[in-house]
């Protein structure tokens, strides 16, 4: 997961990428050799996007109004390419706009953004530096909250989803312009940034993402289908250190039983012959339970492989 580290107590910090994750440091790289000039389009969904100015300094109320920044072509480069850096694009995006940058009255740069085109749908996609949750682009506050392995995610009435990291002080944006599917996107755009969240393999069509709570705990799951068959990937924080692994798949079924090891993660594994089934499978160091379950066509062999596909590990092996 990203490690951005704050090294300022000003109101707009700044960060040592120096600990970044390869994944996102990378992207830094790539994303500062792209020209940093032009405007996005004041009739884009984030044309107006307020900047959160002296508003970041401890605000008492959720929410709160966000001061007004303006909008520059080329802020301090030190400034805008760390901020731009955050701003990670999946495999098949393309920037279609240059980055436009907000600063405040004195000069400090407070947000960026840029438009992406993804799976043939534009997007607006942003990044602001907050003390906390902020209200979508256009003012509209969040309909449902969600607690996602150490994010919190917002789902807006508008159609925008945002996503705030506490310890790097940044929320970002995701709004469509017309069409597309803003949650899934938001989804594809986290993973981009080596945030731990379930996706499908390449080469599967996502059906949509789904959160819900499941024992106080928000469960996140992506359903796609690869090959004729539906799969539902699911994944949940958990304090749970007991023998036991916690079964978040809501699968009754299996007349099949087998147990396995994925990675360094035991692995519990219930279908029943051609039919349904699931592996289920825990995580310790990151606190995180893992389920996957098949509509048809389960076998040790065929949900094992397709777990072996979609893990990604929160740490890598030691």
């Amino acid at each position: 997961m990203p490690c951005i580290v704050q090294t300022s107590n000003a109101n707009i910090c700044t960060y040592d990428l120096t600990a970044v994750h390869g994944r996102i440091f990378g992207s830094m790289q790539r994303l500062i050799a792209v020209e940093c000039h032009g405007q996005i389009s004041t009739d884009s969904p984030l044309g107006n996007l307020a900047g959160i100015g002296d508003n970041t300094a401890g605000a008492d109320a959720d929410f709160g109004a966000m001061d007004k920044s303006f909008s520059v072509a080329m802020p301090p480069v030190s400034d805008a390419e760390l901020l731009s850096a955050s701003l990670a694009l999946p495999e098949g995006a393309s920037l279609t706009s240059g980055y436009q940058w907000r600063q405040d009255g004195e000069g400090a740069v407070t947000g960026v953004s840029c438009t992406v085109l993804l799976d043939g749908y534009d997007y607006d996609y942003g990044a602001e530096y907050a003390s906390q949750p902020l209200p979508a682009p256009d003012g509209t506050l969040p309909t449902d909250t969600y607690q996602v392995n150490g994010l919190t995610l917002l789902v807006y009435d508008d159609g925008a989803v945002g996503w705030y990291d506490t310890s790097a002080g940044i929320q970002w944006y995701c709004v469509a312009w017309d069409g597309g599917a803003p949650l899934v996107t938001a989804f594809t755009l986290m993973d981009a940034q080596y945030y731990t969240v379930p996706t499908a393999p390449e080469g599967a069509d996502v059906l949509g993402y789904d959160l819900f709570d499941l024992d106080g705990a928000t469960v996140t799951e992506v359903a796609f289908t690869l090959d004729g068959v539906t799969w539902h990937y699911r994944m949940a924080p958990t304090s749970d250190v007991s023998e036991t692994t916690p079964d978040i798949s809501g699968f009754t079924g299996g007349s099949l039983t087998a147990e396995g090891k994925l990675r360094w993660c035991p692995t519990v594994l219930r279908w029943d012959a051609g039919g349904a089934g699931c592996i289920i499978w825990r995580d310790l160091a990151p606190g995180l339970a893992y389920s996957l379950t098949a509509d048809t066509g389960a076998s040790e062999d065929a949900l094992s492989d397709m777990a072996a596909l979609v893990f990604k590990p929160a740490q890598e092996e030691s």
